[in-house]
């Protein structure tokens, strides 16, 4: 979990507050930027979709389960249509970065909001959870594991989910979770997530 409204969060005992902290130092440890920085940073078109789909194939093929989307499920799942869905009613947010006409990067979140019991406040929680990405910073080093290409792959991922965590929250999310799956743990630690206490399988 990754809160993004802490004082919510703690009002509605969805967390704690820790021994010898104060909510105004919990406040501001998870305060995030208001803009995103990843320059070239838009929402996925139509247009885009065999750029984000080839890319997103080839990021996933690294890992031993991936799901296969073929081009019209990747337009389904990831493509918000605003004539049909409403902005405050959205599911699934896809974004990718363009340079010069080149797709470079790709992530998606969506939301899945919990209803609030018993508080005069509020009335639902804003969750939003990392979905798929795709990123080229590593693609030039043969060896998955290169530490040069770990290395860029864990700045650029960090960057690029800190951004996500910046636009859900701009979207009224409350707390941002992920998985350990994927590229993950490469900028977990670093952008604040904490443990949950659930286990899933894949």
């Amino acid at each position: 979990h990754r809160p993004l409204n802490w004082d919510k969060l703690y009002e509605v005992q969805f967390t704690d507050l820790p021994p010898n902290a104060t909510k105004a130092e919990m406040v501001a440890k998870y305060t995030l930027p208001k803009a995103t920085k990843t320059a070239g940073l838009r929402e996925l078109r139509l247009e885009d979709v065999d750029q984000a789909l080839a890319l997103f194939n080839r990021y996933q093929s690294r890992f031993d389960i991936v799901q296969k989307f073929t081009k019209e499920e990747f337009i389904h799942w990831f493509i918000n249509d605003k004539n049909v869905v409403e902005q405050d009613k959205r599911v699934v947010f896809s974004y990718v970065v363009e340079s010069e006409g080149k797709i470079t990067d790709f992530f998606s979140f969506y939301s899945l909001p919990f209803t609030i019991l018993n508080n005069s406040r509020y009335k639902d929680l804003g969750i939003g959870y990392l979905y798929y990405y795709a990123s080229d910073a590593d693609f030039k080093f043969e060896d998955r594991f290169d530490k040069e290409g770990t290395s860029l792959l864990k700045q650029r991922l960090s960057t690029l989910v800190q951004d996500a965590c910046i636009i859900a929250a701009q979207n009224k999310m409350d707390v941002f979770n992920a998985l350990s799956s994927q590229d993950n743990t490469l900028f977990l630690e670093d952008l604040k997530f904490g443990p949950g206490d659930g286990f899933l399988n894949f």
